[in-house]
């Protein structure tokens, strides 16, 4: 076991057994995020050429199995209340329906295949069912990428780089005698890397925490090019946690801005204080040439 690669594991046998068991589609895109919507059928198209009444009815008017594999073929789904789509066979088991982005059409094409005896499945689950479970959470991070960057690094971890550290630990595992100390290496190797594979798909926290009226909400509004907070000169202006999301050399970046740090005597305000205290944890130098040098200067705790 430990001698075959990832790809032919038995999780890809399963996958197998699952494609041809009965056809199965999936939405492969955001639902309301787009123009465009993206369906993918796994099994054969005849599924859309069916004689009582075809799903699917090109404008050259050739059965969809007739059309040459990779010819892009507009045309209409269904024969009332037709909905204008463009379809491609991508290969003999595989049809991508494209169709306006609204979640009414996707629903109405979704429901149309489950009719015809098409398994409606989520894209997460039709990815395994076509590779492995590996290559299936590859894809699921690489679609909460939030920045090119972090999409590129995740494309290359699926492409090999982490494939291969998993491959050379599944390799140690299979020597004989096992040696523990290149197992614990190798998995130490691995784990050093894992808070900046977190960071891949979920944002950088970035906390701004100093006294009142430092510009603390002038710095967030600043960083994200916008009037995300409220920036007044009366103390006590930020009080619950203000988030905004950024892009910084193509890391993700939140930043939180949050109320000053001093004694008050107001209970919502000693909250909101409360709130930026838990927040600052990892604190970065910085400082404020307005106010006394007494005073702790303003803070960036990132994490």
């Amino acid at each position: 076991m430990g001698q075959n690669p990832i790809t032919t594991s038995s999780l890809a046998d399963d996958a197998a057994a699952f494609r041809t068991a009965m056809p199965v589609a999936a939405l492969c895109t955001p639902r309301g995020r787009g123009a465009v919507a993206s369906i993918r059928l796994r099994g054969s198209c005849d599924l859309l050429d069916q004689p009582a009444g075809a799903l699917f009815i090109p404008a050259n008017r050739k059965r969809l199995s007739e059309q040459p594999i990779g010819r892009i073929i507009f045309g209409h789904w269904g024969h009332e209340s037709r909905e204008e789509v463009v379809v491609c066979r991508r290969d003999e088991g595989t049809t991508d329906i494209h169709c306006h982005g609204g979640d009414a059409a996707t629903r109405r094409i979704l429901a149309d295949l489950e009719r015809a005896g098409c398994q409606i499945v989520s894209w997460q689950e039709l990815t395994t069912a076509a590779a492995c479970l590996f290559a299936s959470e590859c894809f699921d991070a690489l679609s909460r990428a939030a920045t090119l960057r972090t999409a590129n690094l995740l494309l290359e971890q699926n492409s090999g780089v982490l494939r291969d550290a998993w491959q050379r630990l599944r390799d140690i595992l299979a020597e004989t005698p096992l040696t523990i100390d290149r197992v614990l290496s190798q998995l130490d190797d691995l784990l050093a890397w894992a808070d900046f594979g977190l960071h891949l798909t979920d944002p950088w926290n970035v906390v701004i925490v100093g006294r009142p009226n430092v510009g603390k909400s002038s710095l967030l509004n600043a960083l994200a090019g916008f009037a995300r907070s409220i920036v007044f000169d009366q103390p006590g202006t930020t009080r619950d946690l203000v988030t905004a999301e950024i892009a910084l050399c193509g890391w993700p970046v939140q930043l939180v801005d949050t109320a000053g740090l001093h004694e008050s005597e107001c209970a919502l305000e000693t909250a909101g204080i409360g709130l930026a205290r838990e927040q600052a944890e990892l604190p970065i130098a910085g400082w404020s040439s307005s106010i006394p040098a007494s005073l702790p200067a303003p803070m960036i705790s990132s994490c």
